[in-house]
């Protein structure tokens, strides 16, 4: 006897980073680049195909960024390519989103840690519009008010991204085919 159950996503609750190894590790051997995704879940780690929201991407040590930043998800994810200038980097890459669900706001966040980098982070969350670098640590359930929440995740007491709920969004438009001659 077989089941299939398919049950619909929720609202997004968190956000997951996942690095594209392609089956080998990332800068083993010297300089590399690989895929950063940054996936919006609901609260049973089940990707949201509708969430559209954006996603700002940081990094420290040996890793650079390359790419569009912040960067709207598509399907529920938001992707920036991760670049190592040499092989067994040290840093973080980080990731910070905010989504609205009616008068709340969501701060969801994830860290990766290379080589010998702490993953040691906070982030810093002010309702009023004010720099965040000064604001009230965020712990815990991460929703708060309908004012425009701003969120800072700093790293060795350094901003390393920030985001804002009142970031303009923006779409990508898809490719079309080119318009044949007649």
């Amino acid at each position: 006897m077989a089941r299939h159950f398919v049950r619909t996503p929720g609202t997004v609750q968190e956000l997951t980073l996942r690095l594209d190894e392609s089956g080998r590790p990332f800068a083993a051997g010297g300089a590399d680049v690989a895929f950063l995704y940054a996936e919006l879940r609901d609260g049973d780690e089940r990707t949201v195909p509708d969430a559209w929201e954006n996603v700002s991407f940081g990094s420290t040590g040996d890793l650079q960024l390359v790419g569009e930043n912040p960067f709207s998800s598509d399907a529920g994810i938001a992707s920036i390519l991760v670049r190592a200038d040499s092989a067994r980097p040290n840093g973080l890459v980080c990731a910070l989103a905010m989504a609205r669900e009616g008068d709340r706001t969501h701060v969801m966040r994830d860290v990766l840690a290379f080589g010998e980098a702490s993953a040691d982070y906070e982030v810093r969350v002010t309702t009023d519009g004010s720099d965040p670098a000064g604001g009230a640590i965020h712990r815990g359930v991460p929703v708060f008010g309908a004012g425009p929440v701003r969120a800072a995740l700093l790293a060795g007491g350094r901003v390393i991204v920030e985001a804002r709920s009142d970031s303009r969004k923006f779409r990508i438009p898809g490719s079309t085919a080119p318009e044949q001659e007649a």
